[in-house]
């Protein structure tokens, strides 16, 4: 398991929506594309079990609609039909993974330690 690199992953993830000033669906549309968040994280070896549930959610939601647009996929469309509510609680869940991913990365070094 590496939960260095999902922590990597999802800290720029949550920097990126904190500091940009963009709409909460364009965050959210570039932590996606941009592949802050998503791309390369492999569930299995990366997130211990008992959160894996929470990414599958996160990645289920921002890909929900359905829809495939033709050089787009189907988060994108799903994204920009968002409303701010429900960007804001995919954020939400973000922000509340990567704090758990880092409070189980600081207990597994102190173990160590």
């Amino acid at each position: 398991m590496s939960l260095n690199y999902a922590h990597e992953k999802l800290s720029t993830a949550v920097l990126s929506l904190a500091q940009s000033t963009e709409s909460l669906q364009d965050r959210l549309a570039a932590v996606y594309s941009g592949g802050l968040m998503l791309i390369g994280l492999e569930l299995q070896a990366d997130l211990p079990e008992d959160l894996q549930a929470a990414y599958r959610s996160i990645t289920e939601r921002l890909s929900g609609a359905g829809v495939v647009v033709e050089g787009e996929g189907k988060i994108a469309p799903t994204i920009r039909t968002m409303s701010e509510s429900e960007a804001q609680r995919v954020i939400s869940d973000i922000v509340v993974l990567s704090s758990e991913v880092a409070l189980r990365l600081g207990a597994h070094y102190q173990k160590g330690a």
